[in-house]
């Protein structure tokens, strides 16, 4: 996420609904390497028979797959407000787009123009809202056109006409948005995949710790 996504980072990072997402990638690695460090944790208990060091190492495991269950919910139920974030971001990253201090922006754009056959946030006519793009007004990204080749965009728009047919005239916003719901079911399900194996970790661990406490007892 961090290497692959970062330009798409860049670009939701200019929304003023959620300014530090981009660091959000470093927080799961960060959380990777939590859970690593709790999972030898637990070796060293089943190996050494130590039912204590086990005990610690299912709490550990019950705390994160509570948190994880909470994380769940809470995107649940703002799931709504998602559609009006990516908005904001596209909003304000249009103003941003060809400023070299926010090449992620313009990276994010082309990707998702190009990826989604799309121009705009709405349409092509959101352009004209482009700081960069304003001196020329009927400009719009070479990543609009059917067929991207250099300054392709230029006096494609002159609002309110309609948009030229050598750009695509459906907006981003909408095609991105459905393209996240089509997946969610995929992401959903990995991730109750992953929750079942940890509450399957702590369930083996509580019954571990039992075991092993019963025979040092009975020693």
């Amino acid at each position: 996420m961090a290497i692959e996504m970062g330009d798409y980072f860049d670009f939701l990072g200019t929304s003023d609904l959620a300014p530090g997402v981009g660091l959000s990638a470093y927080i799961f690695i960060g959380i990777g390497v939590l859970v690593t460090i709790i999972a030898f944790f637990g070796c060293c208990a089943a190996c050494t028979d130590n039912a204590c060091m086990m005990y610690t190492f299912a709490s550990l495991m019950a705390i994160i797959l509570i948190a994880e269950v909470g994380v769940a919910i809470a995107a649940f139920v703002f799931k709504g407000e998602a559609t009006v974030f990516v908005s904001d971001a596209m909003k304000n990253g249009l103003k941003n787009y060809g400023n070299d201090e926010y090449e992620g922006v313009k990276k994010g754009w082309d990707s998702i123009q190009e990826q989604f056959e799309c121009c705009g946030v709405d349409g092509p006519d959101d352009w004209a809202n482009s700081t960069e793009l304003t001196p020329i007004r009927r400009t719009v990204p070479d990543s609009c056109c059917k067929n991207v080749a250099t300054n392709c965009g230029q006096n494609k728009i002159d609002p309110p006409s309609p948009p030229d047919s050598a750009i695509y005239s459906d907006g981003c916003l909408d095609q991105f948005v459905q393209y996240v719901e089509d997946n969610i079911y995929l992401i959903g399900g990995a991730g109750i995949g992953i929750a079942v194996v940890q509450l399957i970790a702590v369930i083996a661990a509580c019954c571990l710790g039992k075991r092993m406490k019963g025979d040092n007892d009975y020693v």
